[in-house]
């Protein structure tokens, strides 16, 4: 019933008649009191919180619904100690709630539509990998287009908050990634942009005066734990990971303050089920130990084993311990037909951009084009300067570059790996990606010689090239377009163009980016014969002598 909000009505009527919404708004009130409190501040938000949960069933869904972004809300308020608490609350106690049964009525509710801004605050709030690790596999298992809120992110989030989620789209979808064994793991870039910023803002600052319990805490590949049992006088004399919730009353009462439901272990649900029934009883998952490559299933019979989907249904992840299974092409077929499987939720890989919906379509645009631009090179000054005349910190901030600059990797495997266009892809879409794509190549232009100069340069000789060449034969016009000193509107992406430049400057700024592309065979004699007539004429009729000296 809690997550059916036409059956609203008669849950409300099984329980006494209080205003329980005056108490949901005083909380929401309290909410924004907590940070101004000089002592007991932890105290007073983990109250605000077990109270928040402990409400849920008393409140209609149109109250409901707004509980995880007011909770996910508090990461920016509350102390960082109760970022536990509050990650727990959404995942055991609101998300599985607020979600409706049926996947196809989640469109237009208020807490499927908030995901995106949840997953940012959580992702800029708090470096802890095992949370963002929890609250994705959560909502995985009840939202199917939950690619689309992390592409969302990505497109139009925090850098700190894309960078968290770009890491989690490729750790959980691998197959995106051509060079699984080349991938870099990118939470010190995290790390390293936060200090980074001091160093900017503050050139006095000191990397080695912070408290390390100060620092982020990075972004390592850490699952999260499992809800232990909260029945009091647990009977498991081993593991007691939680792998049900209780509804039933009687036994939550009497298993201390915990708000519903209650999560309990396979012994104490067994004994529950004896004295109570099943009927009260839920299965839920554990947490993925891994994102296998290959699939899970003890039964496969396929001779191609790469797992392609995940299915985060409880009726497969029996299959593998009470954990989400990942699949290859022929189980997925196997358990998920006419027959059975038909409501499962499972999660593949990210199909081509224009066979989505418009929304989602330009989630994805903007989404490469925003990893992109993370190539693109800090004010030279604050790299040639030296800060207090310590090496350390400024050989800390070139490497901060460096990261930016690999982190622009996965928007170059999702542009290629995803968006050849089609004859469904506009030419305002394929414009952006193409003009942003040249500026890349123009932030790369001057690699040093190292690991990092070496991959993206491989990039550009062995990924990049053919796939521009397929465009190019394929989309002459919008590929040439981008090219010309006047390119049109929704070609005016990245570099001088996040300004309003002069004549003279665009000429000058978009002659240099052409000769970047030049040493990689990208400009053809047909190009070249098609665009130069252009360049000609503006350097006659627009350009100032003064300004290309």
């Amino acid at each position: 019933m809690l997550r059916s909000p036409e059956k609203d009505a008669a849950r409300t009527s099984l329980f006494p008649s209080l205003d329980y919404k005056t108490l949901h708004n005083a909380l929401v009130e309290l909410v924004d009191a907590v940070p101004l409190v000089q002592h007991g501040a932890h105290a007073l938000g983990y109250t605000i919180l077990h109270t928040l949960a402990c409400l849920v069933p008393f409140l209609e869904h149109e109250l409901m619904d707004t509980l995880p972004y007011l909770v996910a809300s508090t990461m920016t308020l509350f102390p960082c100690s109760l970022h536990k608490d509050i990650i727990d609350v959404l995942c055991n106690h609101l998300l599985p709630f607020t979600f409706r049964e049926d996947p196809k009525q989640n469109s237009d509710s208020y807490a499927s539509m908030s995901t995106a801004a949840v997953l940012m605050m959580i992702f800029q709030y708090t470096d802890c990998s095992a949370y963002h690790c929890q609250v994705l596999e959560c909502l995985m298992s009840l939202k199917k287009d939950i690619v689309k809120d992390l592409l969302c992110v990505i497109a139009h989030g925090t850098a700190k908050a894309r960078c968290h989620a770009v890491e989690l789209l490729f750790q959980y979808l691998p197959t995106l990634n051509p060079a699984l064994l080349d991938r870099k793991g990118i939470g010190w870039l995290l790390d390293s942009l936060c200090t980074l910023t001091c160093l900017v803002l503050f050139p006095t600052f000191s990397p080695s005066s912070v408290s390390p319990s100060l620092m982020p805490q990075g972004s390592g590949h850490t699952g999260w734990k499992p809800q232990s049992c909260q029945r009091e006088n647990c009977s498991s004399t081993s593991g007691n990971e939680a792998v049900k919730m209780c509804f039933e009353h009687s036994v939550a009462i009497t298993s201390g303050e915990h708000p519903p439901p209650l999560y309990m272990c396979e012994a104490c649900a067994e004994e529950v089920e004896q004295e109570h029934g099943s009927e009260n009883l839920v299965d839920i998952l554990l947490p993925m130990d891994k994102v296998s490559v290959t699939c899970e299933d003890p039964d496969c019979k396929a001779t191609d084993k790469s797992a392609v989907a995940t299915c985060f249904s409880i009726e497969c992840a029996k299959r593998n311990g009470h954990r989400p299974i990942r699949y290859c092409a022929q189980c997925v077929v196997t358990y998920h037909n006419e027959e059975q499987g038909v409501n499962h939720m499972i999660h593949t890989t990210i199909p081509s951009p224009w066979s989505m919906d418009l929304e989602t379509q330009s989630y994805m645009v903007e989404a490469v084009i925003s990893l992109l631009r993370e190539a693109e090179p800090l004010n030279e000054k604050h790299i040639s300067e030296p800060l207090n005349g310590q090496e350390d910190e400024d050989s800390r901030e070139m490497r901060v570059v460096e990261e930016r600059q690999l982190l622009s990797r996965y928007g170059i495997w999702l542009l290629v790996g995803l968006c050849t266009p089609n004859e469904n892809t506009s030419d305002e879409s394929l414009g952006r990606l193409l003009s942003m794509l040249f500026q890349w190549f123009s932030y790369t232009a001057c690699l040093p010689d190292d690991q990092a100069g070496n991959a993206l340069e491989r990039l550009k000789a062995e990924y990049i090239h053919g796939w521009l060449m397929e465009v190019a034969k394929s989309r002459f016009e919008v590929f040439v377009s981008c090219l010309l000193p006047h390119p049109v509107d929704y070609a005016k992406v990245g570099g001088h163009w996040e300004s309003w430049p002069s004549y003279p400057v665009q000429i000058k700024e978009g002659f240099k980016r052409l000769l970047c592309l030049v040493p990689y065979d990208i400009i053809t004699l047909e190009i070249w014969e098609y665009i130069m007539p252009y360049w000609m004429d503006a350097f006659r009729h627009e350009a100032i002598e003064a300004e290309f000296t």
